[in-house]
């Protein structure tokens, strides 16, 4: 192949042209490998510079490369683009910007948004936002004004993506108050706050303990003509549930079905753990066997709600009997739900089927950590059967004294 571009250096683009007609009627050429024909030509065109090869290489990293990026690997795509010729657009750059930020390395995207700068390459709304949501993200809302401002000064308008950024970014600072000022000032900007910014505000409110006022934002959105989503009201559904207001989490179910939006199983995850954490577990059993009716199928997260909140209740049968249906639906259990159920067992007095149980994970293939070993050693050390016998091999000198110092 190597040796047929070589000799095809003498090729003029006139007679490649005439060729092609023949090539498609002989069936020497597929009709499916024009792309690759026209590739050819435009290499003939170009001498063979390795111009188009450049091109064609980082585009089509743009387009299959940048899930789960490393940074070398952006690191070398980023040279490649401009070491281009000509220089890819913006929205190749943009691309690769956002596929290196939706791995969550902020620090090596705002890195490469700067060297873009630095070529001569001007900014656009778009990259300038991308900038904005890594600082947002990395918790550094200070700098993502600074670029605000440059947004302004390079006359661009702030959009409603470029707000609702900086709105989220403040929320995850704890900084809720700041940003329902910046709603307001985003309003009187001419930008019309969506869900997207309600939900930040309402997420934001909830996390700092004030279901109350998340309510109210609530009720605001619907003077507002904007429709709270399923992810709003699971927001406030899961707070209300953390201040065992359950009663209001099921009102506000009810109201959310009504209006023709859709729970989804992280709404009923709330719910489950709400009913567990004020021990009215039978309610979330029965809102758990509704799952199929409603076409919910349970997590390792539902289980392990449901298993913990029946040990937590004393009834460590029925959370073994989840247990294994949870195994026979194969949904597989994770250590944090090996650790609840060895924990329940241990606290009910079943030490002896919690050995049983972490006897065969030493024997699997699942990595016990330290929680794991305190959850047994404590369990033991609560069993009176389990004292004796050690107090027996310590006066009888099968285990040594130094044991108990492991343990204290």
């Amino acid at each position: 192949m190597m040796l047929f571009y070589r000799k095809s250096t003498t090729l003029n683009l006139k007679a490649s042209r005439s060729v092609l007609p023949h090539l498609l009627e002989t069936g020497t050429l597929r009709t499916d490998s024009l792309c690759s024909f026209y590739t050819l030509l435009s290499c003939c065109k170009r001498d063979f510079s390795g111009t188009t090869d450049v091109k064609v290489c980082f585009r089509e990293r743009l387009r299959n490369g940048l899930v789960n990026i490393e940074k070398d690997d952006a690191v070398d795509l980023f040279q490649s683009m401009i070491s281009s010729n000509p220089l890819p657009t913006l929205i190749d750059f943009s691309r690769l910007f956002s596929g290196v930020a939706k791995t969550k390395q902020y620090d090596l995207a705002l890195h490469l948004c700067k060297q873009m700068e630095l070529q001569g390459i001007a900014h656009n709304t778009y990259t300038l936002n991308i900038m904005i949501n890594c600082f947002c993200r990395s918790c550094k809302t200070c700098f993502a004004y600074s670029v605000l401002g440059k947004v302004m000064k390079l006359g661009f308008s702030p959009d409603t993506t470029t707000y609702n950024t900086l709105i989220n970014g403040l929320c995850l600072e704890g900084k809720v108050s700041e940003a329902v000022g910046l709603v307001n000032k985003m309003v009187e900007n001419g930008c019309q706050a969506d869900t997207v910014t309600f939900g930040s505000i309402v997420n934001g409110i909830c996390k700092s303990g004030d279901t109350s006022l998340a309510l109210d934002f609530l009720r605001k959105m619907e003077e507002s003509d904007v429709k709270a989503d399923v992810v709003t009201y699971s927001t406030v559904i899961d707070s209300l549930c953390r201040d065992g207001c359950m009663d209001d989490a099921v009102n506000l179910l009810n109201e959310m079905e009504t209006k023709g939006i859709s729970p989804d199983l992280v709404t009923f995850n709330s719910l489950l753990k709400g009913y567990c954490k004020v021990k009215r577990v039978d309610e979330a059993m029965k809102l758990f066997r509704e799952f199929p009716e409603r076409a919910l199928v349970a997590n390792e997260v539902t289980y392990s709600i449901l298993v913990q909140g029946f040990c937590q209740s004393g009834k460590v049968k029925i959370a073994e009997e989840l247990f294994q249906e949870m195994v026979s639906c194969g949904v597989v259990p994770d250590a944090m739900t090996y650790g609840i159920l060895l924990d329940g067992l241990c606290e009910n007095g079943r030490i002896e089927k919690a050995l049983e149980i972490f006897e065969d994970l030493q024997e699997s293939k699942m990595e016990l950590d330290v929680v794991m070993y305190t959850i047994m050693i404590e369990g033991m050390c609560k069993n009176a059967s389990t004292v004796k016998m050690v107090m027996d091999m310590l006066s009888s000198g099968e285990l040594d004294k130094s044991f108990l110092d492991m343990l204290s």
